[in-house]
């Protein structure tokens, strides 16, 4: 595991809300804010703004955070206890929004759908039902180091929080999956998942009965549910602005990626002809050929740290004639060598 933390290796954005937020919790559980803030370029000041603050702020600053409560907390298992103590309020707008829902496939999908505005630009959540199954998995583009593990425990552990607060229940878990190695306190694990524990997966994942999809939600409010929409689709525009367009090719360009989707047929995808995609591309300060790129980093890091291909392999599939090309393009896009981020 790669330490310490290299903030030019993690250059997306976050709300500010996310992080104070972050902060006072972690002060709740016995946490210094000096000391968690060490290294960050917050404030004490700003630990008062609430979810309505539309501030964003480098990722970076997130997991420096993590990194400080994990160096000086007292209880190794400080990134569970967190998500523990975590609820839907933390989600601001969105988690009323998720609140309000009529069932909890309904809330599940408004946090697909908006999840950028909480978890910004480095995570995201997926969900796939198999059977009597469902699976949500965690994607992250974050170095492999103990505040990435840290980051993990927080996050995994706080859907149960939600869930509690959505059902008033937290069960139905099958299994929780984490691609890294056992941190040394399983038993912690086990104690607040409820359930398997299974490391070195290929992937982060809940793995529960699909059949909690369908339970009504006690809070229902369909008007509430819609007006915090209404604001969530607000709240994505102010944080990415004019990226979203880029954020919406690369996800239908992730789906087809094995049709090698050229910018033809994203257009066509998109009802706008070549010309009008390039030029709104460019409004946003970028490009098709950026945004491919940015897709196939993705996928190879998703496969560096998921799977055994080869170098080679991993080059085919990302659209390299060889490893080498791939390696000086990889380098090239995240400042790091392939290396990196193998398990």
């Amino acid at each position: 595991m790669n330490e310490p933390t290299s903030k030019t290796a993690i250059d997306g954005v976050i709300p500010l809300h996310v992080v104070t937020g972050s902060i006072n919790l972690l002060c709740s559980l016995g946490l210094d804010s000096q000391i968690l803030l060490q290294g960050t370029s917050i404030t004490e000041s700003q630990l008062a703004v609430d979810c309505s603050c539309t501030q964003i702020v480098p990722f970076s600053e997130l997991i420096t955070v993590f990194d400080n409560a994990r160096q000086h907390g007292n209880d190794p298992d400080i990134g569970l206890r967190m998500g523990r103590a975590n609820n839907l309020g933390v989600y601001g707008v969105l988690g009323y929004g998720m609140l309000c829902s009529a069932t909890d496939i309904d809330a599940v999908n408004l946090a697909l759908k908006y999840q950028k505005i909480i978890l910004g630009s480095h995570v995201s959540v997926s969900m796939t039902l198999e059977h009597d199954r469902g699976v949500v998995r965690v994607s992250d583009s974050l170095p492999r180091t103990r505040a990435r593990v840290f980051y993990m425990e927080q996050l995994l552990s706080g859907f149960l929080g939600f869930n509690r607060s959505m059902l008033g229940r937290e069960d139905l878990l099958h299994e929780i999956r984490f691609d890294y190695g056992n941190p040394g306190y399983r038993k912690a694990y086990e104690k607040t998942f409820s359930c398997a524990i299974r490391f070195n997966a290929p992937f982060n994942e809940i793995v529960f009965d699909k059949r909690v999809l369908g339970a009504q939600l006690p809070n229902a409010d369909p008007e509430t549910a819609a007006a915090c929409e209404a604001i969530c689709e607000s709240r994505l525009a102010a944080f990415d602005d004019e990226k979203v367009l880029s954020s919406k090719v690369k996800q239908f360009m992730r789906g087809h990626w094995e049709q090698q989707p050229d910018m033809a047929d994203v257009a066509a995808w998109m009802a706008v002809d070549v010309r009008t995609l390039r030029r709104r591309l460019l409004a946003e300060g970028t490009s098709f050929r950026h945004v491919k790129n940015s897709v196939r980093r993705d996928i190879a890091v998703e496969h560096l740290r998921g799977t055994d291909l080869s170098m080679r392999e991993i080059a085919a599939l990302t659209g390299f004639a060889d490893a080498s090309s791939f390696r000086k393009a990889f380098y090239r896009w995240t400042g790091n060598h392939p290396s990196y981020y193998r398990r």
